[in-house]
């Protein structure tokens, strides 16, 4: 079902990191995309800022805080804009970019964004899950960060930015948990894609006219599907 009152509002997902991370603003976008918003190519036109984060080096971090701070003065132009980190960092640091910088709306993990029209739907309307954490802001600010054993992200509408090629994701999280790596923390346990389902999209991409795909996971060795030895 389409959120109401979104067919005149433009979403631009901005993404930072790895190819699962490019693929997740991909994924964004059609889930938007399908409920009314258009995809807009700058910040400055549209009405839904998305900050798609990569947290695998503190430099990345870094990065991205500086360009959320950047949009600040965006925001303090046009202060009906909503502002969203999401992906990894978002996970990581959760509620505490909420309090670093109350003027982000939206903080989701990378297991949240089967629920991104309704969060947006949420805030457009006022009301709370989280309180601001600024007494000089108004209105609410949402975290949505629970990690689901579960969410492929199956049956949701496609957007590729690529004529020519496209990501493919047969798994998503990780069940190994390295010293040097936070992904199991961030992206929850491993979860394979049913293979008729992987199969079924790559079909999809070839009748596209698309002739080079990425097959996407952080441990694809591990993969498993019913029917795949």
């Amino acid at each position: 079902m389409k959120m109401p009152n979104v067919s005149d509002k433009s979403v631009y997902v901005e993404t930072y990191g790895c190819q699962m991370n490019i693929r997740d603003g991909e994924l964004m976008e059609g889930i938007l995309a399908d409920q009314g918003y258009e995809v807009s190519s700058s910040a400055d036109e549209a009405d839904v800022i998305i900050v798609n984060t990569c947290a695998i080096r503190e430099h990345a971090e870094e990065r991205v805080l500086g360009r959320i701070g950047q949009l600040y003065a965006l925001k303090k132009d046009r202060p009906e804009v909503i502002l969203g980190v999401t992906g990894c960092m978002a996970q990581r640091l959760g509620e505490l970019i909420l309090e670093r910088a109350p003027y982000v709306d939206l903080v989701m993990g990378p297991d949240g964004y089967r629920s991104l029209p309704e969060q947006l739907e949420r805030i457009w309307r006022g009301s709370k899950t989280v309180p601001s954490r600024s007494p000089k802001r108004r209105g609410p600010q949402l975290a949505v960060l629970n990690l689901n054993k579960d969410e492929n992200y199956e049956g949701l509408a496609q957007r590729r930015t690529s004529a020519v090629s496209a990501w493919v994701p047969i798994q998503r999280g990780c069940d190994h948990r390295c010293t040097f790596c936070i992904v199991p923390y961030v992206r929850g346990p491993e979860k394979n894609r049913k293979f008729s389902e992987v199969l079924n999209e790559v079909e999809e991409i070839a009748k596209s006219g698309r002739t080079e795909v990425t097959l996407l996971g952080q441990t694809v060795n591990s993969y498993e599907s019913e029917g795949v030895p």
